[in-house]
């Protein structure tokens, strides 16, 4: 009987960390990230600091370097456009 509640405690845990530790599929230029805040945009890029309230969330970030372009895509800083007050949407939320 212990066996089995050994064998049964052990498939929990090892479903919870299969779980836990699972990926979601990132896109082009993008990076998974256990605790993703706020990516730089198109918009912010060039601000020295950039404030961010997000919470620490599993997402997907644009690699180092990139930046996200008014299609929520991520792209070179060098293709943005400099108009200011273009909205950026990512993951339902406007940057």
């Amino acid at each position: 009987m212990k066996t089995v509640i050994f064998i049964l405690f052990l498939a929990v845990a090892l479903a919870a960390f299969v779980n836990a530790t699972s990926m979601m599929k990132c896109g082009v230029k993008e990076v998974y990230h256990q605790c993703g805040g706020c990516d730089k945009t198109c918009e912010n890029y060039k601000d020295k600091a950039i404030p961010c309230t997000l919470p620490c969330i599993p997402k997907c970030l644009c690699i180092e370097g990139l930046v996200r372009n008014s299609q929520g895509k991520c792209d070179d800083a060098r293709r943005c456009n400099d108009k200011v007050g273009v909205e950026f949407k990512t993951d339902n939320m406007k940057y």
